[in-house]
C-alpha cells in the first residue's frame, strides 16, 4: 500500500470510495449464507439454523413422517432452533423452509439420525425494486362487497411487516412496524430494525414502544421514499439489471474467470452510440466491485510482464476534464461520464485527467512504451507525457503541422507508418474511452488481440469503457466503468505514486537557449534532424517572426507568430486554413504550438520540426555574427 500522504488526492479518493463500495457490497449483496446443523439427543432431533444476517424469522421441517415449525430465535447466537420427536432412526429426506418476511426459501437435505452431519447451502435473498411513483406497484387492491352490496377498495401496502428492505444511506433491516407515530408528523412511518447501518433507538419513540429492536441503536423510522428495495441490494440500490444475453467471453474478455459476475447496467439507452458506424447501443455498465478487483490484479500483472505495452485512447479519457465526447451524447445527462466532470471556459484550458496522469507515470516507470491518441486536446503532453512517444493520429490542437483531420481526411503518412509499426510489435494494448466502431486506428486493438488469440503471442488487448464495443469479444479483459476509477485502482495495485498535477515547464538544455524564445536546435534548414554542426539552425519563436509549416496537410504554408493562446505559454501562429475540406488553403486561421515542443525540438527527439523560420539562420553564422558583435562592442568600450 502506498503511503497516502504522498499520493495524488484523486487516487486516494477513488480508492477510498471503491473500498467502501466493495465492503458494503460484500456485506449486503452477498448471498444469504445459511448453515444448517442437526443432532440427535436420545430420540429428539434438534435442528439449528444460522445465517449471515439475522433476517430469518421462522424455520420449517417437512417430510413424509415429520412436520415441525419454529420461530425460536436466539439473539446472542443468531440461531434458530427447531426440535422434533423421532419415530425411528431410519434415514429420511426433509425439506427445510426458511421464512423471510413473506418469502420462503426451500431446500432438501438428507438426515441420518445414526450419523448426524452438518449441512451448508447458499440462498439468494429476494431483490424487488420498488417504484413509489406507480401506485400499481405500491398497493395491492382487494375487492370487498359491503352490506349494501357495493364494491369498495381496501388498499394494502406492498411493504409488509417482516419484510427485509434496503434503505437509503446503505442501511438494511426488517420492517417491524407500519403506521402513524404519536407526536410526529401525520402519515405512515415504517419502523425498521437494522442489520446494517446504525439507528437511533430500539423501537421506542417519545416514551412509546412500537417494536423491539435487537440492540439499543438498531431501530429507525423512515418514510416510504427512504425504502429503495425489497431484500438486500448493495451498491446501486435501484437494483439495475445485470448484463444478459452476452457470452461470458464477450462480457469479460478471453481471460474470464469462473467467479466473475455480470456487469451492472447503470444507464439504459437503446440508441446507437455512433450512428453510421459499426456501433453499439448506448447502455452503460459498471463491473461488480468484486469482479473489478480481480480484473485490476490481472491487468497489473500483464502490464508488468509486457515488453511493448501500448495505450490507445479515445474521447472518453478526457470527459472528466470537461471535454465533450461523441459516444455518450445519446445517453445525455444520465451518462456516468458526467460524474466528477469539471467545467472549463474553453476546451483548450482543460487540465489532464487522472487517466492521462496514470498513463504518464506508467511511461516514466518504464511500463508504457507508446501511446496512440485519437483525441486532439494535448492533455497527455500537459500531464508530462513526451511528445516523441505520442502519436496524435487524428491531429492535434497544439501541433501546427498536424492539425485536426476530418473523418474523410488523409492521415499524415509518417504518423500512419509509425502507428502500423506499433500495431505489429505491441504485445499488450490498453484501449480506454473509445467506441472502437471501425476507424483505421482501431487496428491498435484488433491486431494485438488477434496475435494473442490466434497465435498465442503477447497478452492481447484490454478494453476500458462504460459502453459495449464491437471488439469486446476479442479482448483479453473487458473492464466496465469510468477510466479514472479503474486507473486509480491500477495505480494502487502497482504501487505507483501519482504526483499531483502541476503545469508543465519544458526542460530545455541550458546550452540550447540563446535568448527568450530563441534556441539552437539539431535540425537542418529543411527541419530534419542532423548531426552535422555546420547544418544546424537557429529556431526563432519571437512574436512577429515569419515561419513555414514543415509537415502535414499544410506543408509549405507560410505564417506569422502572433503571440500566445490567451493566458497560456503556447504559441499562436496565423497561417492558411489546413482543414481538409473545400476551404483548405483559402482563408487565414490561427493555429497553436504547445510549449512542450520547445523541449522536444531542442533535445532532437522528433524526426521533423513542426515549423521553421522563413529566413533560416545557421548556428555557425549566428555564432560568427555574435563574435563580431562582441569584438565591435569591446572596441567601442575601449
Amino acid at each position: 500500500m502506498i503511503p497516502t500522504v504522498s499520493q495524488d488526492p484523486e487516487v486516494i479518493e477513488y480508492c477510498t470510495n471503491f473500498d467502501a463500495y466493495l465492503k458494503f457490497v460484500n456485506q449486503t449483496e452477498q448471498d444469504l449464507r445459511v448453515h444448517v446443523d442437526y443432532e440427535v439427543d436420545t430420540d429428539l432431533l434438534v435442528l439449528s439454523v444460522k445465517s449471515t444476517l439475522p433476517a430469518i424469522s421462522e424455520v420449517e421441517l417437512a417430510s413424509e413422517k415429520y412436520n415441525a415449525t419454529s420461530s425460536n430465535f436466539n439473539v446472542e447466537t443468531q440461531t434458530l432452533i427447531l426440535e422434533t420427536q423421532l419415530e425411528d432412526f431410519e434415514v429420511f429426506e426433509a425439506e427445510i423452509n426458511l421464512v423471510l418476511g413473506q418469502q420462503k426459501f426451500p431446500f432438501t437435505i438428507e438426515i441420518d439420525p445414526t450419523n448426524p452431519i452438518g449441512f451448508t447451502d447458499v440462498l439468494d435473498l429476494p431483490q424487488k425494486p420498488i417504484s413509489w411513483d406507480n401506485k400499481k406497484t405500491e398497493n395491492v387492491t382487494d375487492n370487498v362487497i359491503d352490506y349494501k352490496e357495493e364494491i369498495i377498495s381496501d388498499f394494502q401496502d406492498s411493504i409488509l411487516i417482516g419484510d427485509v428492505v434496503t434503505l437509503t444511506k446503505h442501511r438494511v433491516g426488517r420492517v417491524c412496524y407500519i403506521g402513524e407515530l404519536q407526536e410526529q408528523k401525520k402519515g405512515v412511518w415504517y419502523g425498521v430494525d437494522l442489520f446494517l447501518g446504525t439507528g437511533k433507538h430500539d423501537g421506542v419513540v417519545a416514551g412509546k414502544r412500537y417494536f423491539q429492536g435487537r440492540i439499543p441503536t438498531s431501530g429507525c423510522f423512515v418514510r416510504k421514499k427512504s425504502i429503495l428495495a425489497l431484500g438486500i441490494c448493495g451498491g446501486d440500490a435501484t437494483l439495475k439489471p445485470r448484463m444478459e444475453g452476452v457470452k461470458r467471453k464477450e462480457m469479460h474478455g478471453l481471460m474470464v474467470e469462473e467467479d466473475w459476475l455480470p456487469p451492472i447496467q447503470v444507464v439504459t439507452c437503446d440508441e446507437e452510440n455512433r450512428p453510421g458506424y459499426n456501433s453499439m447501443p448506448s447502455h452503460e455498465y459498471r463491473d461488480d466491485p468484486r469482479t473489478l478487483q480481480k480484473k485490476v490484479a490481472i491487468l497489473a500483472e500483464l502490464v508488468r510482464s509486457s515488453s511493448n505495452f501500448m495505450a490507445y485512447t479515445g474521447a472518453g479519457i478526457s470527459t472528466t476534464a470537461g471535454i465533450d465526447d461523441y459516444a455518450s451524447q445519446k445517453s445525455g445527462k444520465q451518462s456516468k461520464l458526467n460524474e466528477n466532470r469539471k467545467k472549463v471556459k474553453k476546451p483548450r484550458y482543460a487540465k489532464p485527467t487522472l487517466g492521462h496522469r496514470v498513463l504518464t507515470e506508467l511511461y516514466h516507470t518504464g511500463n508504457l512504451k507508446h501511446w496512440v491518441q485519437q483525441n486532439h486536446d494535448g492533455l497527455p503532453q500537459k500531464a508530462g507525457y513526451p511528445q516523441h512517444e505520442l502519436n496524435e493520429i487524428h491531429g492535434g490542437w497544439w501541433d501546427v503541422s498536424n492539425t485536426v483531420i476530418p473523418m474523410n481526411g488523409s492521415l499524415r503518412d509518417d504518423l500512419f507508418t509509425w502507428m502500423c509499426e506499433w500495431q505489429k510489435k505491441a504485445d499488450l494494448t490498453l484501449a480506454m474511452g473509445t467506441s472502437l466502431c471501425g476507424m483505421n486506428a482501431d487496428d491498435c486493438v484488433s491486431d494485438v488481440a488477434d496475435r494473442f488469440r490466434k497465435e498465442e503471442k503477447g497478452f492481447g488487448s484490454i478494453i476500458v469503457g462504460l459502453q459495449r464495443t464491437p471488439m469486446d469479444k476479442i479482448s483479453s479483459i473487458r473492464f466496465y466503468g469510468t477510466i479514472d476509477e479503474i486507473v486509480a485502482l491500477l495505480a494502487r495495485e502497482m504501487d505507483l505514486m501519482i504526483p499531483p498535477y502541476k503545469s508543465l515547464v519544458p526542460d530545455v538544455p541550458e546550452d540550447a537557449q540563446i535568448e527568450e524564445w530563441i534556441f539552437k536546435v539539431p535540425y537542418d534548414s529543411e527541419g530534419k534532424l542532423t548531426t552535422d554542426p555546420d547544418e544546424m539552425i537557429i529556431w526563432d519563436l519571437r512574436k512577429g517572426k515569419k515561419i513555414v509549416i514543415n509537415a502535414g496537410a499544410g506543408k509549405g504554408f507560410e505564417g506569422t507568430i502572433t503571440g500566445f493562446y490567451p493566458k497560456t505559454p503556447h504559441l499562436a501562429v496565423a497561417t492558411l486554413r489546413q482543414y481538409q475540406n473545400e476551404s483548405f488553403g483559402k482563408e487565414k486561421k490561427k493555429y497553436y504550438m504547445g510549449n512542450w515542443w520547445v523541449e522536444t525540438i531542442t533535445k532532437g527527439l522528433w524526426h521533423v520540426m513542426p515549423m521553421v523560420n522563413k529566413k533560416i539562420t545557421l548556428q555557425k553564422d549566428w555564432e560568427q555574427k555574435t563574435k563580431l558583435a562582441n569584438v565591435f562592442l569591446r572596441r567601442s568600450e575601449n
